[in-house]
């Protein structure tokens, strides 16, 4: 398969959890979203609390609780944002295929696996394994159904030609979303060898994996 990137343009969607913004009056939410996306990145899950946010937010202990209920309304909300802004960056490759699908597939693998890595203390709520209430997991499933039908509609674009049921291009479409999550997990359970993949390598690696991939998803 040979190596062939889209057009991307360098304004594609900044997907990095942690931005770095200063809290202004009326701002609060998203000042609160910013400093728990930090102490996650710190702590971890466990050792976040929205009392230390208010405290390094300036802000009374009580004010956090003027727009999040609870502390998995704000790991909901980061994700919700997560899922968007990959999506986002997702859909700009959709956008820019015309006749590749096939290699839009293999950028779709990379944006997902890159985002996944280098946001891996928030890889794990993500897919709701912290988030309790039944409303909140419906809402985070419908932000990570968006995603997913944008991999559909490129495996759909990919497998169109070969005259599939729509039910088997849905199969191919998780079966490429369980690809882009089993290499994501490897790497941020750092259960590969320092001879397969470092650090360095995450660009290149995550590719390889996409091509290995497409080969067989094009015939």
């Amino acid at each position: 398969m040979e190596n062939i990137a889209l057009n991307i343009p360098e304004t594609m969607p900044n997907i990095s959890f942690v931005e770095k913004k200063t809290y202004h009056h009326g701002s609060l939410r998203e000042t609160v979203l910013e400093i728990s996306k930090k102490l996650i990145e710190e702590k971890g899950i466990h050792d976040f609390s929205l009392r230390e946010v208010a405290r390094l937010a300036g802000v009374s202990r009580t004010a956090p609780y003027r727009h999040f209920p609870d502390k998995e309304s704000v790991l909901l909300a980061i994700a919700e944002e997560a899922y968007a802004k990959v999506t986002e960056a997702m859909q700009v490759v959709v956008q820019r295929s015309g006749d590749k699908p096939v290699i839009a597939v293999q950028e779709l693998i990379v944006i997902y696996v890159k985002f996944m890595v280098e946001s891996k203390r928030h890889f794990e709520f993500l897919f709701g394994s912290f988030i309790r209430d039944k409303v909140y997991r419906q809402r985070l499933m419908m932000a990570r159904e968006k995603m997913a039908a944008t991999i559909d509609e490129m495996v759909r674009r990919t497998r169109m030609m070969k005259g599939d049921s729509a039910l088997q291009v849905k199969i191919m479409g998780a079966g490429t979303w369980a690809l882009m999550h089993g290499v994501a997990s490897l790497i941020c359970e750092e259960q590969l060898s320092s001879e397969i993949y470092t650090e360095g390598k995450l660009e290149y690696f995550s590719r390889q994996c996409a091509q290995t991939f497409i080969k067989g998803l094009a015939n």
